[in-house]
């Protein structure tokens, strides 16, 4: 089996960018060839729903638990979810251990908040503001649901992963459940982590650390080869089912490449690139979608909804046309239209 250094040499030679690969899309269809339907999985950091639909469908989870501490994402999640048996919205953080925090919110690119102010991609447009969370921790959490089982976690939550990791000793212990977690220094050092501490709590666990291709890190000088150098994201497998986990994985496979160069690159749809092309113009794109939603809802988009919009636009998901389609489809848009009917 290849390492995941030897692996990483010859992703870098194929595309030199880590921006050509879709790494949420990769993560997803990981998790998707090894999670069975029925599984149980705690979402720390569910934003949008952007995973949370993928454990919906294809994964058919029986319980998904998406937690989000940020009031306009946690209002969107419980919205788009209400009438969703299989989900449930924790509307606080998660960490080490529980308590009440000030949480960081950076407006401008909600995906990078945290318990504390991260080193953001774009520092000249953030817009910083603050709020008091709640926060528990996995292990509470666990608990609190009485949960007989637990198959995986995924932590994005912009540099706290250790923390809430720890939070979740004693379920992950029990359990053995399969992680995912994002680990870049912009994050993780605000935190006074070091790129070796990951690798350490893994150990100390008894899990082993891989690439989201399968590809395992052999020992700790292989994986602060791989902190920083690429990618973020990277599963922890119980020692126990590495070589499963490595076999289920496509390890010969490439990961997901963005839509943008997959779409462009493969001659697929014309029309979908002109699209793309018109929703990365300057100020195009949530214009165009804030224009759908006074057009369909007479009002402006929340920024949960604005963003999740944004992001599926972007990844060619679906058109202006489709956005005012799900509008229309909305328990708001009947409302309305019975409203108008009286």
């Amino acid at each position: 089996m290849e390492s995941a250094t030897d692996y990483l040499a010859r992703l870098q030679k194929q595309a030199p960018n880590a921006q050509h690969w879709d790494w949420e899309a990769t993560l997803a269809r990981s998790y998707s060839q090894l999670l069975q339907p029925g599984a149980v999985v705690i979402d720390v950091g569910a934003h949008t729903g952007r995973h949370v639909d993928c454990f919906r469908h294809p994964v058919r989870c029986a319980r998904i638990y998406a937690v989000e501490p940020q009031p306009e994402q946690a209002s969107y999640l419980q919205t788009r979810y209400r009438d969703a048996v299989d989900v449930q919205v924790v509307t606080r953080a998660l960490g080490a251990e529980a308590g009440t925090a000030r949480f960081t919110v950076n407006s401008a690119a909600p995906e990078e908040s945290g318990l504390r102010r991260r080193h953001y991609n774009d520092e000249s447009s953030a817009r910083i503001r603050e709020i008091d969370v709640d926060v528990g921790t996995v292990d509470q959490l666990v608990a609190d649901e009485q949960l007989s089982a637990l198959h995986f976690i995924k932590v994005d939550v912009e540099g706290a992963e250790i923390d809430v990791l720890q939070g979740g000793n004693a379920a992950i212990q029990r359990f053995r459940p399969l992680l995912a977690v994002e680990y870049g220094s912009p994050s993780f050092s605000v935190y006074g982590r070091q790129p070796g501490d990951l690798f350490e709590l893994a150990a100390s666990m008894d899990y082993c650390i891989m690439d989201l291709l399968g590809h395992r890190c052999v020992d700790r000088a292989d994986w602060l080869s791989l902190v920083d150098a690429y990618y973020w994201d990277f599963l922890l497998v119980p020692s126990e089912k590495a070589e499963q986990v490595s076999r289920r994985l496509d390890s010969h496979a490439w990961p997901v490449p963005a839509a943008a160069q997959h779409r462009h690159a493969t001659g697929e749809g014309t029309r979908w690139w002109q699209r793309l092309r018109h929703a990365l113009r300057p100020g195009r794109g949530r214009a165009d979608i804030e224009a759908a939603y006074r057009e369909v809802l007479s009002r402006a988009p929340d920024a949960a909804g604005l963003e999740h919009y944004h992001a599926r636009l972007l990844a060619g998901q679906l058109d202006i046309r489709g956005i005012k389609a799900e509008l229309r489809a909305s328990d708001e848009y009947a409302a309305r239209q019975q409203h108008s009917a009286h």
